[in-house]
């Protein structure tokens, strides 16, 4: 006689998958706030630090210094695999053609003064 107390597969899948959905839908400070540092821990610095951002204005997160798993809003950073392109702005233009109702060409001071949306 099978146990009536034993769980299908198919339901072990269901229920978990459906609890998994339902942890990731939490807030993640909801789990910072779980994870602190504990007295006498402390962070291991990096042995191959990264090195010194490509372009001055880069925001980069200073990874040993976080004492939150949760990023300050002062201190959001991008990242960029592919440097910042160079472009001239006296010959610079934008086409735009191909399955438009109006193609058309723009050169950057005409991209500037239109309307931000």
């Amino acid at each position: 006689m099978p146990d009536e107390q034993a769980i299908s597969r198919r339901d072990l899948l269901i229920k978990g998958s459906t609890a998994v959905a339902g942890v990731a839908l939490l807030p993640s400070s909801l789990f910072a706030n779980f994870l602190p540092l504990a007295e006498g821990e402390r962070v291991i610095p990096w042995s191959d630090p990264p090195p010194d951002p490509p372009a001055p204005d880069m925001n980069l997160l200073n990874w040993e210094q976080q004492d939150s798993w949760i990023t300050p809003t002062d201190q959001f950073f991008r990242a960029s695999h592919y440097g910042m392109p160079e472009i001239a702005p006296d010959t610079y233009s934008l086409e735009i053609t191909g399955l438009v109702k109006r193609p058309r060409t723009y050169t950057l001071s005409e991209l500037k003064a239109l309307p931000r949306r």
